[in-house]
């Protein structure tokens, strides 16, 4: 029964990470087997690797060509970066940049901790993808969003205890299919509830606090007036949408209703109650853009990214031509919400 409630209510690699004995072996090996990593046992020469062994192009998290276009983004952009007529573009800029040994990644160049305001101490030495998910499933049977780790202790990769004082998000994603996720869209796309920045900010000390950055971000951060702008707004120049379908993909938001008023494939606008959240703006993983950005934040044009000149421009925004989902002369998607082109 345990087991068929594994295969009904999870997706496939939640049912792997609550699994038994065999699914142990999948990530530590079985007694006697070769191994990479020093310690643990496991599979990969570290955590982050011993993930990707299955979480790479298979399950659109690192592909070879960009090509992953599942919400959180594609690791692949910290392998990149892009100059163009005094425009520079650090690769380690473009993403969490997680330490897994066996595909060449390796931990920020620049930062040497996460950036913060409240005086976050999380290390650019510890980051991998065990930081953010919990890969044995302790939630269970709480389901939390993607496996992400809620209040309570961590040890990171220096065998430092490091605690999370904010619970994992609410939230509700589509579905993929044997562990792989198909391309992000309106009509398909993760429906988040409430608490996102409020769990980014378990690293990210104080980015919550409005009064110490240019956004407001959270809970409290109502869209208020600006969800009539949302909704009407569908482009530079283009004030015809309608409240039902004017979700864009490419700036989410928070409804801040219950999980079981999401819905992953409502193309239904915000409402005054609708939240402003560090997702909005960024993805989890990585994007082609500086400051995991959905577009490029120093650009006026969104066209006119360096990335669109380069072999990549076909997955910068997803696989959509940029052109022709919002014409040649679209500005910064802050518009959406703020309207000011």
């Amino acid at each position: 029964m345990l087991c068929l409630g594994f295969c009904l209510f999870s997706s496939d690699a939640d049912a792997f990470h609550w699994g038994g004995g065999d699914y142990c072996r999948g990530c530590h090996g079985a007694i006697g087997e070769d191994t990479s990593s020093s310690t643990l046992g496991l599979l990969g020469g570290d955590a982050s690797s011993t993930c990707l062994r299955c979480h790479d192009d298979t399950h659109r998290v690192l592909t070879e060509n960009g090509g992953g276009h599942s919400p959180g983004g594609d690791f692949y952009w910290l392998t990149r970066e892009y100059s163009q007529n005094g425009y520079e573009d650090r690769a380690d800029s473009h993403g969490h940049n997680i330490i897994a040994v066996d595909y060449g990644l390796t931990r920020d160049a620049f930062k040497d901790r996460a950036p913060s305001s409240g005086g976050g101490v999380f290390s650019s030495n510890w980051l991998e993808c065990t930081s953010c998910h919990d890969p044995h499933g302790l939630s269970y049977p709480s389901y939390d969003f993607r496996m992400l780790r809620s209040t309570g202790w961590i040890e990171n990769r220096a065998g430092v205890s490091y605690y999370f004082p904010n619970p994992s998000p609410t939230a509700v994603s589509y579905s993929g299919q044997g562990g792989d996720w198909p391309t992000e869209t309106d009509q398909r796309h993760t429906d988040y509830g409430e608490g996102m920045s409020e769990w980014c900010s378990n690293c990210h000390v104080g980015y919550t606090n409005s009064s110490q950055h240019s956004h407001a971000a959270g809970n409290n951060a109502y869209l208020n007036q600006y969800a009539d702008l949302y909704n009407s707004y569908v482009a530079t120049g283009d004030f015809t949408g309608s409240a039902d379908s004017a979700y864009d993909h490419f700036v989410p938001f928070e409804r801040g209703v219950d999980e079981n008023l999401l819905d992953p494939y409502s193309t239904h606008g915000p409402d005054s109650q609708s939240r402003v959240m560090c997702l909005t703006c960024h993805r989890a993983h990585a994007t082609p853009f500086a400051n995991i950005g959905r577009w490029d934040f120093q650009t006026q044009f969104i066209a006119d990214s360096p990335v669109f000149s380069s072999a990549d421009s076909a997955q910068a925004f997803y696989g959509d031509d940029i052109e022709m989902r919002y014409g040649t002369f679209q500005r910064s998607l802050c518009n959406k919400c703020h309207v000011q082109d």
